[in-house]
C-alpha cells in the first residue's frame, strides 16, 4: 500500500490533468492497488484544489481555506490578457507559485495571437467580403485565377520580434498582435508568385527602396522567369499582374 503523501501527490497530479474526482480515484486504485483511495476522499481533496489550496498538509482531515482573491485575478486578466505571472504576483502581493496554481485552477492557458498587418474596421471587413464575392462570381463565369501573378515587397528586419502570450480559457481565441514599426536596419525582399509557387524574387541592397527604374528592371527579369517557368501564360493565356502599391 502506498504511503499517504504519495497518494496525495497522485491526487494533485490527476487534478492538474483535468480529471474528475471519481475518475482520479479509479486511476489511482488501478495503479496502486484496490481500495487505495475512495472517490469521496478524492472529492475532498479536489474541493481544496479548486479553492486554490494546493498544500498537501491535511491537518485534522481538512485543508485550510484559501483567502486568495480570484475575482481580482480575473479582473486583471480581463484588463490585460498579456500580463505576466510576475506582474500578477506583484500586484496581488503573493508568490508567483500561488499565481501559477490559481491560473491552473481557473483553467487558463497561454496562447499567442496571430500577427496581423493592422486592425481592420467593420467597413474594411465588409469591403473584403464584397470584393471576394465579386471575384468568385467572375471566376465562375470566366476562369482567370491561373493567370494571376502576384508581386509584393516586404522589409526583412535585422531584429527578433517577440509576441507575449495571453492568459485565456482553453476554448478562447487570442487577440491578434499588430506588427510593430519597422526597425532601422532592414533589407527589402521583392517576390512574385502564382498558384503553383514562387516565380521570381530579389533582395535589394541594404536600405534601398523601389523606384520606377528599379521596378522596370525587375519586370524585365520577371518576364524572363515567366518565359522559362510558365510559357503558356506568355504565349496564350496572358498574365494578370497583381501588385501591391504598384
Amino acid at each position: 500500500m502506498a504511503d499517504e503523501e504519495h497518494i496525495q501527490h497522485c491526487m494533485l497530479y490527476e487534478f492538474q490533468l483535468g480529471r474528475k474526482a471519481s475518475e482520479a480515484a479509479k486511476n489511482i486504485c488501478s495503479a496502486l492497488g484496490q481500495d487505495t483511495v475512495s472517490a469521496r476522499k478524492c472529492q475532498h481533496w479536489f474541493e481544496k484544489f479548486h479553492e486554490g489550496n494546493f498544500s498537501l498538509d491535511d491537518k485534522s482531515g481538512r485543508g485550510r481555506v484559501s483567502n486568495f482573491d480570484q475575482e481580482a485575478l480575473q479582473a486583471l486578466l480581463v484588463q490585460n490578457p498579456q500580463i505576466t505571472q510576475q506582474e500578477l504576483a506583484a500586484t496581488l502581493n503573493c508568490s508567483q507559485k500561488t499565481i501559477s496554481n490559481q491560473l491552473r485552477a481557473l483553467g487558463k492557458v497561454q496562447k499567442f495571437g496571430k500577427w496581423v498587418p493592422h486592425e481592420l474596421t467593420d467597413n474594411n471587413l465588409n469591403q473584403r467580403v464584397t470584393i471576394c464575392s465579386s471575384l468568385l462570381s467572375r471566376q465562375n463565369r470566366l476562369p482567370f485565377l491561373e493567370q494571376i501573378v502576384t508581386g509584393d515587397e516586404e522589409w526583412v528586419l535585422y531584429v527578433n520580434l517577440k509576441r507575449r502570450p495571453q492568459w485565456l480559457d482553453k476554448n478562447e481565441i487570442p487577440q491578434p498582435t499588430p506588427k510593430p514599426d519597422l526597425h532601422a536596419k532592414k533589407v527589402m525582399l521583392c517576390v512574385w508568385w502564382n498558384f503553383k509557387g514562387i516565380l521570381h524574387y530579389e533582395l535589394l541592397p541594404s536600405n534601398q527602396t523601389i523606384t520606377s527604374a528599379v521596378y522596370s528592371a525587375q519586370l524585365e527579369r520577371l518576364a524572363q522567369a515567366l518565359r522559362e517557368k510558365e510559357p503558356a501564360l506568355i504565349n496564350r493565356k496572358g498574365v494578370i499582374l497583381h501588385h501591391d502599391n504598384a
